[in-house]
């Protein structure tokens, strides 16, 4: 027997849900865009000290390396995307660590009622969270154990009752 579908309890609303797990996610995260930046400016400028440039400024025929002329819209360039791009690594990871952190939360509370003696309470997560199979199994099994405490509880003899508790298996 499946337990009965329950709907969500209500959305959530904090995004912030593991302050450490979600912090490193994004502190890394913003690491890694900084430092593919700076790689790719590098890059770019290390390919362009091999090249030649020749500009008219101000009447004048200039003749330089490329690297010289493109020193400073690469600086401004790579500045801007480290700014933008921060940003955007922030917002985005933060919903990427939510949408982990999220489910492991719930996951957790149930699993502090469940030590509280409440067998009333499911998980309930979204259809798309990653962990719904883990916690159908959760559901699944807190029906079952609900039906077993129905049997213990109207155990009509001692005898009755003993023979109900020996059918679970413990350490």
């Amino acid at each position: 027997m499946k337990p009965p579908k329950t709907p969500l309890p209500y959305k959530r609303s904090v995004y912030y849900l593991n302050e450490g797990f979600q912090r490193d996610f994004i502190v890394k995260f913003c690491i890694l865009a900084g430092v593919s930046s700076i790689l790719a400016m590098s890059l770019v400028y290390w390919l362009a000290l091999n090249s030649t440039t020749v500009a008219i400024k101000d009447g004048h025929v200039a003749v330089h390396t490329t690297a010289e002329y493109l020193w400073p819209l690469m600086f401004q360039t790579v500045l801007l995307e480290l700014v933008f791009g921060t940003i955007a690594t922030v917002a985005l990871t933060l919903i990427i660590s939510f949408r982990i952190a999220g489910p492991l939360h719930r996951l957790k509370l149930t699993l502090q009622g469940l030590g509280r003696g409440d067998l009333a309470t499911q998980i309930c997560l979204r259809s798309d969270d990653q962990l719904k199979d883990l916690a159908q199994v959760y559901n699944d099994a807190i029906y079952q154990l609900n039906g077993q405490v129905k049997l213990l509880k109207n155990a009509s003899s001692v005898d009755e009752f003993k023979r109900e508790l020996a059918k679970f298996k413990t350490s």
